[in-house]
């Protein structure tokens, strides 16, 4: 289960679902965010999607490295902060759906993965460069060939 839930982070790193962020207004008097006074009634954000990618946090930001996700880490991989990685926002702005949410990513998942095996169709060949991102993606259909998986006997 270690590596299912490492794959599902790794993705959620490399593919956040809601890439552009909402904003915060800082509270009157002001703030220090990320170490810098900001005065109060000033709009600001973080892009989960320039946080997740960014080699500040994670080593090698655009590979899929799940492993990176386990206790037992590979030295490089151990000096990734892991806890930037927020996909459902920090806060008061964060998601109060978060643990729902992380528990139907988890059983839709292994239950489509238990019994299809996914092969991609030719026409969802340019999916990744036909995406677009506002605050949330904007994405073509991903059309994908799903063969029940035969029983082990």
């Amino acid at each position: 289960m270690r590596v299912f839930g490492a794959c599902i982070n790794e993705t959620l790193q490399i593919y956040p679902a809601a890439p552009g962020a909402l904003s915060c207004v800082v509270p009157q008097g002001g703030a220090t965010v990320s170490g810098h006074w900001v005065p109060g009634g000033t709009r600001v954000y973080t892009s989960p999607l320039a946080m997740f990618r960014s080699s500040a946090s994670f080593h090698d930001p655009d590979s899929f490295l799940p492993e990176q996700w386990y206790t037992e880490t590979e030295e490089k991989v151990a000096t990734d902060d892991r806890d930037a990685l927020k996909p459902f926002s920090v806060g008061t702005k964060d998601c109060v759906g978060e643990y729902m949410v992380n528990y139907l990513i988890r059983f839709c998942t292994r239950e489509v993965m238990l019994h299809f095996d996914f092969e991609p169709c030719g026409e969802s060949e340019e999916w990744v460069s036909n995406r677009k991102i506002w605050t949330f993606w904007d994405k073509p259909p991903l059309m994908v060939k799903l063969t029940p998986v035969k029983p082990h006997v």
